[in-house]
C-alpha cells in the first residue's frame, strides 16, 4: 500500500514538471515544423512573385474606411516587388497613401493572403530607375516616354513582413 501511495504522490508531484517538459518539447517540435513550413512557403512565395503577375489587393478606403479589393498587376525589379499603373489618379493608390497597410492576395500559382505595407516611391530618380526596368515593358508601350510614367504613374514598393 505504501509503495502505491508513494508512486501516486511522486506522479502527482512530478506531473507539472513532466507536463511542462512535454509542452516545451512540443513547442520545439512545433517551432521546427513552423520553420520548415516557412522555408517551403517562402520558396512558393518567391516562385509566385517571379512567375505570376495578376494579384488582388485589399486596401482600406481613405474616405469610407471599408476594405476595397481590386485585381491588379505586380512587377519584380531587382528582387523587389512593385505595384504601378499608367499615368493618372487611382483610388487604390490614394488609399495606400492614407493607409499603407494592405493585403496582397496571390491567386495564380498559389492562393495566399499576406499582410504587407506599401512604400510610395516619390523620388524621381528612384521612380525612373524602377519604371525603366525591362519588367515594366507593358507600361512603356502605353506612353510616349518613360518620363510620362515618372511624372504621373502611381508607384509603390510592396514591403513583406515576416
Amino acid at each position: 500500500m505504501w509503495v502505491s501511495y508513494h508512486r501516486m504522490i511522486v506522479q502527482i508531484y512530478h506531473f507539472p514538471i513532466l507536463f511542462l517538459s512535454y509542452l516545451y518539447n512540443l513547442q520545439i517540435i512545433s517551432h521546427v515544423c513552423h520553420q520548415n513550413t516557412l522555408h517551403l512557403m517562402n520558396k512558393n512565395i518567391q516562385h509566385a512573385l517571379e512567375q505570376d503577375s495578376v494579384i488582388d489587393i485589399t486596401t482600406m478606403g481613405r474616405k469610407s474606411g471599408t476594405p476595397c479589393r481590386i485585381e491588379i498587376w505586380h512587377r519584380q525589379v531587382n528582387g523587389r516587388t512593385y505595384i504601378t499603373g499608367t499615368p493618372g489618379t487611382r483610388d487604390w493608390y490614394a488609399n495606400l497613401l492614407e493607409h499603407p497597410s494592405f493585403i496582397f492576395h496571390f491567386k495564380e500559382s498559389i492562393e495566399l493572403d499576406l499582410h504587407t505595407t506599401a512604400r510610395p516611391i516619390t523620388n524621381p530618380d528612384e521612380r525612373r530607375q524602377v519604371l525603366a526596368a525591362l519588367s515594366m515593358k507593358w507600361y512603356h508601350e502605353q506612353v510616349h516616354s518613360i518620363e510620362d510614367l515618372v511624372a504621373g504613374s502611381p508607384l509603390v514598393e510592396v514591403i513583406f513582413s515576416e
